[in-house]
Order: C-alpha cells, then structure tokens, then sequence
C-alpha cells in the first residue's frame, strides 16, 4: 500500500530520534556524555567522576591480570579472568574516547537533528519497506541487550544465593559460622584480603560489582547508540533512494509515448531535483565520514578484544562442558553470545550501508539520462560519488561488512584450536 510521505514519516522518523535522544539523556544522568556550556562547578564534577571511574578501572584491571600472573600455571583458572581483563580495558578505552572527543560526538548529533530529512524530497513511499531495517535494528538491539542483563543478573546474585544457601545449611546443622563461610566473588581477581571467606569476599564482591554494572552500561550506551545513529542514516539512503527514483517515475509519466527528449520547463524540473538529490548525498556522505572517523579506533580495539575474548571464552566454555561445571558453563555461553552479537551488529551495519549506496547509485543510474543531452555532469557526478561507496572501518585498515566477519570468525576458531592444543599439551606434560 502506498502512503503519502509527509505525515506517517515525519511521526515514524521523529519516534526514532527520541529514541536516540532517550540514549543520550540516560547517559546524561550516569555522567557518561560530555557535557555542552556546563559551568566551571558542573566541569570540575564531570571530570572528578571521570578520572575517579579511570583510576577504578586500572585498579580492576592490575587485580585481574595479577591474579592471571600468580595462577599462570592454571590455564583453566585464568582463562575467564583474561577475558575478563580485556573486556574492561576495551571498556575504559570507550570510556575516555567518548571524554576527549565529546564535542565531535555533540557536532555529529547536531547534524543528525538538524540535517535529516523525514520524508522522500519528491514522490510517495512504502513506509513498512522503507523503515524495515531499522525494525531489524531494533530487534538486534534487543536480541543483544538481553544476554548482557541476564548475564549481570547472574554475576552479581549467584554469590548471594551460594552464600545464602551455606547459611541455612550451617543454619539446620547449628554449625553457623558466618566468618567461616565462603563467599565467591563474580570475577576471579587478586585482592589484599582473604576473599574466599567474610568480611573480605563482601569488601571484593562490592568492589567488582560496581565495576561490572558501570563497563556494562557503557558498553550498552555506546553499541545502542551508534547502531541507532547508523541506522538513520541507512533511512536516510532509502529515503533518497526513493526521491530519486521518484524523479524519472514522474517524467516518464508525463511523456506521450515515442517523444524522447525532454522539453526546457521538464530539463529544469529534472535538474533542481536531481540537484536537491546530490545535495542530500553530500551530507550524507560527510555524515558517514565524521561517523567513521570517531568510529574506527573504538572498532580497531574492540576487534582485537573480541578475537582474544572469544577465542578464550569457546576454551572457557569447552572445559566446563567437559568438567560439568554448569553453573560456570551458563556463565561462559551468555558471555560468548554476547561478544558474537557485538561483533556481527556492527559487520551488518556495514554491510547494509554498502549496499544502500549501491543501490542509490543503480537509482541513479537508472533516470532517463539519454533524454536529458543538455547537462549530464549532475548524474555523472552522482554515479561517481555512489561508485566508491563509505563503509565503517576499523583503525582505517579493514571494512566492516559480512564478509570480514565471516574471516574474522575463522580467524577465531584458529585461535582456539591453538589454545586447545596447548591446554591439551599442558595436561599431557602433567601426567606424563
């Protein structure tokens, strides 16, 4: 069913920036996007809860990878806490990203709400065609926030049910010992104090949990916003796509059948169009460019995180299988599921934004350039600009799309066959 443009996209494509602006707000309130015109006072604050969450993250971190050195000779008891290590370097890296580069990601915002079309510049539309990627990306979204929360849940009461199930068993055998109990942390670090036992196993489960609840909710703010963000812009591309082809739909239907060239008032018509077209895939174009450009390193360092922490978690989660530790089994799987979806949201999205501008550019392609002899150097330009598509890249030296994530993939099970072979190699050199 066709619909005419300006009503139901105008609400469709507004409902989607207050979704956006939702994601902004909540970071606002949790101290996490930079501040515009703060005053000296709300300054100083803002920059003291940033380096205190820095300083917190580097404490985590030296607690991990000290526990990692201690343990070394066990690779099946640091494998998670490695994982773990670089989840929350990957996480402070964001952090301090989004800290000094706080006014680019304030000028890309501003340039979404003030530059977005919110309907095709000419023609009508199908509005569920047009608006079903981003019905997709709302669902990823979903598909992936779910495993991070049940994930949280699962870290921070499972060593409140462990603790509290040896009360009551203590508690029935009136042997109670509240001191004597043990109190497992949800991550495997080092801390100076007795951990395995109360009051220090509270003192570090309080620790890391904090932690934990903060690199989670940064990890959820920044995926949810730039898969948000990107996915506008992909509207965008299908809004153009259909002013474009709207172009030569109206001309072919003012044509008398055998008339090939266009009259001067049609020539002009046709040119402000196409100019209005060109214009619009400029900006974005220059969009998708400052978006790479804040992108990329954040990608860079999440991909060589996500290789060393699949690859660690597929260990991770094998030998737990084979040991029947279930309850470390769940929490290894939820965490693998979520790392995959990470990464394939972000390889889609890159796809998808390839082959809109292809497919702007067979629109372009497509308008009955041979009846129009007089100026070809709009069209040409257009086709030129389509024909080296923008994609999100990582560190500027690989594209996201499918294809990479399928190599990136491979690349992983490589690695964790490796690791298998020396964990299998360690375990022959013990027996022997």
């Amino acid at each position: 069913m066709k619909t005419d443009s300006a009503p139901r996209s105008h609400d469709r494509t507004e409902s989607e920036i207050e979704y956006l602006d939702t994601i902004i707000n909540v970071s606002k309130k949790i101290h996490m996007w930079p501040l515009e015109n703060p005053t000296k006072r709300e300054k100083i604050k803002f920059d003291i809860y940033i380096w205190v969450n820095f300083v917190y993250s580097c404490l985590i971190v030296c607690s991990l990878m000290t526990y990692v050195t201690i343990h070394y000779g066990n690779i099946d008891g640091v494998v998670d806490t490695i994982d773990h290590a670089t989840v929350f370097v990957s996480g402070t890296f964001r952090y301090m990203y989004i800290y000094f580069r706080g006014a680019t990601y304030i000028q890309l915002v501003e340039k979404l709400r003030k530059n977005f079309i919110r309907s095709p510049l000419f023609g009508t539309y199908d509005v569920n065609v047009l608006y079903g990627d981003y019905k997709k990306a709302k669902r990823l979204i979903m598909f992936y926030n779910t495993p991070i929360f049940f994930w949280i849940a699962q870290a921070m009461i499972l060593p409140i049910v462990k603790f509290t199930g040896h009360v009551v068993a203590d508690s029935i055998n009136n042997s109670l010992n509240i001191t004597a109990i043990p109190f497992q942390p949800p991550l495997y670090g080092y801390f100076p104090m007795d951990v395995t036992h109360m009051p220090g196993g509270i003192a570090f489960y309080l620790f890391e949990s904090y932690a934990i609840v903060v690199f989670a909710i940064i990890y959820a703010f920044v995926d949810n916003f730039w898969v948000m963000t990107l996915m506008l812009s992909l509207a965008q591309f299908d809004i153009l796509k259909t002013s474009v082809e709207s172009i030569g739909k109206n001309i072919e239907r003012n044509k008398e059948e055998g008339e090939l060239y266009l009259s001067r008032l049609e020539m002009n018509e046709f040119d402000s169009k196409l100019k209005k077209c060109i214009r619009h895939h400029q900006f974005l174009r220059q969009f998708i460019r400052l978006s790479d450009n804040l992108l990329n390193p954040n990608v860079l360092v999440d991909y060589f995180h996500a290789i060393i922490s699949i690859a660690f978690l597929m260990l991770e989660v094998t030998v737990t299988l084979k040991l029947g530790a279930w309850a470390r089994f769940a929490h290894s799987f939820q965490y693998l599921m979520v790392s995959i979806i990470h990464m394939f949201i972000f390889d889609w999205v890159g796809q998808e934004l390839a082959d809109k501008e292809k497919a702007l550019c067979d629109a372009f392609f497509g308008l009955p350039w041979y009846k129009y002899p007089a100026k070809k150097t709009e069209i040409t330009l257009a086709i030129l600009l389509c024909s080296h598509p923008l994609g999100i890249s990582g560190g500027r030296t690989f594209r996201l799309n499918l294809e990479f994530f399928t190599r990136t993939i491979r690349m992983i099970f490589s690695y964790f066959t490796f690791l298998l072979q020396m964990r299998s190699k360690g375990e022959n050199e013990i027996a022997f």
